[in-house]
């Protein structure tokens, strides 16, 4: 079988839905211009990724002159959520 194809018989659902986790906040904003998808914005971000540069420069792992430039790449150009 071709990738992309479906399966025989199958075909994607009619009436997509969207996971709903139980306790969790259902917060839904629809772009018209966009996905549909609004990130949530995540306020300890900065102290964060201060913490996370801390623990690489001690643990060694990663020369200290790549530390701050390879966890600015992780939390702003890899596209992941904050959330």
């Amino acid at each position: 079988m071709k990738s992309g194809h479906l399966t025989p018989g199958r075909q994607p659902s009619p009436n997509p839905t969207n996971l709903k986790l139980p306790g969790r906040c259902q917060r839904q904003s629809i772009q018209d211009n966009g996905p549909g998808y609004i990130a949530g914005a995540f306020a300890g971000r900065e102290n964060q990724m201060d913490k996370v540069m801390d623990i690489l420069d001690a643990k060694g792992f990663i020369p200290l002159q790549f530390v701050e430039r390879e966890t600015n790449s992780f939390y702003n150009e890899l596209g992941i959520d904050d959330m």
